[in-house]
């Protein structure tokens, strides 16, 4: 009785020892999964994702039926968008990090199933996959590979299952004495069965390369019970009826995906891939992830992996020579378990093969095509675990583990840690369309992708900063121009024209692909600057024409009046601004369009120099509230210049621009200038087409004393409907919104936690609020405070900046902009300083409880106290304000003509 009761505790002890084990594996496969969800942008694939999931689902079985991927993916993710509240990324990426996360627990069941007296091998496997940085990857990309990794895991152990219940039928067969199933038995494998066939047709109506996997059971099934081929009956009906049930799709898609498949592949002109690259690929991909790092000895780490498979291979190798591949030490094993190894090997395999194949035939290289395989991984790393632990006396077991450890850990460095697709990040790209857009303004889109990261990309912004009563869709719109290929035609062109008419459009062109299409569309809409109207009263202008990404040009067009020009004689260097004009010369302050029209003549000095104008629209201070920098171009050459144009030798004397300006929300209303500027470029070359920024200094008109001459005067008026508040440019909003006295608190701009600023310079801010009562809300200032570690006030500014737009006259709903300027003290040390900000009762001094902007970090300016060496001391110092003296200067002689290098 106390053996027994020892072996019951034993075992009981065990049980609990796996059990925790396993719950603090499975936390940290959830927590390893669940990190930085925000930072990178979605990609191209993941912008299809989205546009599929958000679209009805008719229309979303419609469209993928003309995809590369079946629907069930997209309808799950539809309708965790539905539930969930929106397309926002964090929201999208939750769905595949509960995938991800199910799949951990998954990999133990099914490891269980095939080493039912190996748990070891179970945890093992599980930990492999825990840290994975392919899956970990895939955990959070919005595609279908998780889940049909996931489906085809469950499908493998129910068929597992399947097949054990067969050799126990057989062994009872092969034993006239043993008796046939019990009815216990062969209720579990009805479930199995059923639970096969459930699970294979998910996974097929997931990806289509799946269905290798369920080639790879039944030819294994085949083989193994090929003296009793009726074992296999139960899968054989269980796949022809899972077939029976994909039938429905495959008639509805057959012919589009054929067709799809066949334009890919000629679109794209991969070639195919040759044996080892291919498994070497997949190998690495499979241990070290997809990514590769800058530093060099973490990307020999990556390849560790590598290593222990071939450290694996060897020990499987010596023990088939020594035919100890199934010796288990004092462990009775059934015979499928000692098949396990080999059926993980073909159900690793034989997709794999196939996959192959279709590769020589219909090559298909993307970047990560590994993915495509993802569903084989499990039977990889199972394998491994495997392997390890029957190697484990063999002195190559924990080698290999610490390898294939190693490999994954700096695969998964390399995850959180190198940004991806940063050249194509669409955040600001869309980010701008919606703060300067304006009901009735159009995107036109390309490409599906594109309507999917305008959908992902606005539901945040559209739900924090939206009120009652205000539209969830105000614009701009996306404008699909086609599914599939398209190419410039009549249709084209009456979709943008009907665009313009109803607003303006904007335009992310996609450069990197190798379409013409959108510099076709740009030409087009180029032209038309010469008139929309047969009297050229309505133009074109461009509103907005700059690189938001080394891959994505934003352009912004809108039919608007064309200026009158008066006559104006002002000289920038080698151009004289002969005429300007602008219109309309009263506007809301609604990202409202304002028309620009310059004439310059252009001396013969200026060829071969680059030169830039800048357009300001400031109050009677001086303050800057909207401006745009472009180079002296005629319009038709806006789309090849970036920063300054250089002027070629076939300048003509005399040309005219026509340039569209926003009248941003929030700028209070009142009388304004509009003033013209220009910078020369100190740049030899010219920059070439989305490559960077060239480098400009003003040129000063002659016998002025500012570099900006005004050409107009603009009186902005309040929007007669109140704006949402993500029209507002703002820089860093707050989550929450905060609100006090009535008066919503949504953000600023202007500084930020990665910058820093000079003790004793200047501090500059914006901040953005918004009246939520509805009336005026009473008399208020605003003060600002820079507060130290131990929470007290080093810096601060109280009063009101808008002493024209006071708190009183804002109407329901009314957007602000409050610039907050003030000096900080020289004395303030190096470090952190928090930025609070909140209301003042001008009468009583009462402030209201601060509401926290963030971080700003200061530097103490360097401060020499020794007496400098000149060659030139000033007997009588020269005094400059109040703080600075010139005590002397260095003068180093130059030939003529040369430059001087002087030292003050």
């Amino acid at each position: 009785m106390t053996k027994i009761k020892s072996y019951t505790s034993a075992t009981k002890s065990a049980k609990v020892t796996i059990g925790l084990a396993l719950s603090a594996l499975l936390l940290g496969g959830l927590l390893l999964r669940s990190g930085r969800l925000s930072w990178q942008p979605l990609w191209w694939d993941e912008g299809y994702s989205v546009y599929f999931a958000t679209e009805t689902l008719s229309q979303m079985f419609w469209l993928t039926a003309r995809d590369i991927h079946p629907p069930l993916y997209y309808a799950l993710l539809h309708g965790w968008i539905a539930l969930l509240g929106g397309p926002e990324p964090l929201v999208l990426r939750t769905l595949s990090v509960f995938i991800g996360f199910l799949a951990l627990p998954t990999m133990y069941w099914l490891a269980a199933t095939f080493f039912p007296t190996r748990r070891r091998t179970a945890l093992l496997a599980l930990t492999l996959l825990l840290v994975s940085p392919i899956h970990i990857f895939y955990s959070q990309e919005v595609r279908m590979y998780g889940l049909a990794m996931l489906l085809g895991m469950a499908s493998t152990a129910c068929f597992w299952l399947m097949m054990q219940v067969q050799q126990t039928q057989a062994a009872s067969h092969s034993s006239p004495g043993q008796p046939s199933l019990t009815a216990s038995a062969r209720d579990r494998n009805a479930r199995y069965w059923v639970g096969y066939l459930l699970f294979t047709t998910l996974a097929i109506y997931t990806l289509y390369y799946v269905a290798f996997l369920f080639v790879a059971h039944l030819l294994w099934a085949l083989w193994h019970f090929r003296k009793r081929l009726a074992a296999c009956r139960p899968l054989i009906t269980a796949q022809l009826l899972a077939g029976l049930l994909y039938l429905p799709w495959v008639t509805y898609t057959a012919v589009q995906l054929q067709s799809y498949v066949s334009d890919k592949i000629a679109a794209d002109n991969d070639a195919a891939i040759g044996p080892t690259r291919y498994l070497l690929q997949h190998l690495v991909a499979f241990t070290g992830g997809h990514l590769v790092h800058q530093w060099l000895p973490l990307t020999w780490l990556r390849y560790g992996g590598l290593v222990a498979v071939g450290l694996l291979g060897v020990g499987a190798l010596l023990q088939w020579l020594r035919r100890d591949l199934h010796r288990q030490n004092e462990i009775q094993t059934s015979s499928l378990e000692q098949a396990a190894p080999a059926a993980l090997v073909s159900i690793l395999l034989i997709p794999s093969a196939i996959s192959f194949v279709i590769n020589l035939f219909l090559p298909f290289a993307p970047e990560g095509g590994e993915r495509l395989l993802l569903f084989v991984l499990p039977y990889f790393l199972l394998l491994l675990a495997f392997a390890i632990q029957q190697n484990w006396r063999w002195q190559l077991g924990f080698p290999a583990l610490l390898l294939l450890m190693t490999s994954a850990l700096a695969g998964v460095f390399s995850f959180y840690t190198l940004p991806r697709y940063s050249d194509r990040d669409y955040r600001p790209v869309v980010g701008q369309m919606l703060q300067q857009g304006a009901k009735g303004d159009a995107m036109l889109a390309i490409f599906p992708w594109q309507v999917g990261y305008w959908r992902a990309y606005t539901a945040h912004p559209l739900r924090v900063l939206s009120t009652a009563g205000q539209s969830n869709a105000p614009g701009p719109q996306p404008l699909l121009i086609g599914q599939g290929a398209i190419e410039w035609n009549d249709q084209v062109k009456g979709q943008i024209q009907e665009a313009l008419s109803q607003g303006a459009l904007w335009f992310p062109e996609p450069l990197s692909l190798g379409s013409n299409l959108p510099l076709q569309i740009e030409s087009f809409l180029r032209n038309q600057n010469k008139g929309v109207t047969p009297d050229g009263a309505i133009r074109d202008v461009n509103l907005e024409n700059r690189w938001a990404n080394p891959t994505t040009r934003l352009t912004a067009w809108r039919w608007l009046p064309q200026p009158q020009l008066a006559p104006l004689d002002v000289r920038f260097g080698a151009l004289t601004l002969n005429a300007a004009g602008m219109a309309p010369d009263r506007v809301e302050s609604a990202n409202r369009p304002l028309a620009v029209r310059l004439r310059w003549q252009v001396a013969a000095d200026a060829i071969g120099h680059g030169y830039q104008v800048s357009l300001r629209v400031q109050d009677d201070s001086g303050r800057v509230w909207a401006s745009r920098d472009l180079p002296v171009a005629r319009q038709d050459e806006l789309s090849t210049t970036k920063g300054a144009l250089f002027v070629p030798q076939t300048a003509p004397a005399e040309f005219e621009m026509l340039t569209g300006l926003l009248i941003p929300a929030g700028i209070p209303p009142g009388a304004y200038q509009i003033v013209v500027g220009v910078s020369e470029s100190q740049n030899t070359t010219p920059v070439a087409d989305g490559a960077g920024e060239s480098s400009v200094a003003p040129l000063f008109p002659s016998g002025q004393a500012t570099p900006f001459v005004q050409i107009g005067a603009l009186q902005i008026n309040v929007p007669t409907a109140p704006l949402p508040a993500f029209r507002l440019p703002i820089q860093h909003g707050l989550e929450p919104v905060v609100q006090r006295q009535g008066v919503a608190f949504l953000g600023y701009a202007g500084f930020d936690a990665a910058d820093s600023l000079l003790a004793g310079a200047d501090f500059t801010m914006v901040l953005f609020l918004q009246n939520r009562l509805d009336g005026s809300p009473p008399s208020r200032n605003l003060y600002v405070s820079l507060l130290d570690d131990a929470g007290v006030g080093v810096a601060g500014w109280e009063g009101w900046p808008l002493p024209a737009y006071p708190s009183q006259q804002w109407g329901a709903g009314a957007l602000v902009q409050a610039p907050i300027e003030f000096a900080l003290p020289a004395t303030l040390e190096s470090g952190a300083y928090r930025v609070i900000t909140g209301l003042l009762d001008p009468d009583t001094g009462e402030k209201s409880p601060p509401v926290a902007l963030g971080a700003v970090q200061i530097r103490q300016r360097p401060a020499f106290f020794d007496a400098p060496t000149m060659t030139h001391p000033l007997t009588d110092p020269v005094q400059f304000g109040s703080h600075v003296q010139l005590i002397g200067y260095d003068l180093t002689p130059s030939p003529t003509g040369e430059q001087i290098d002087l030292r003050l």
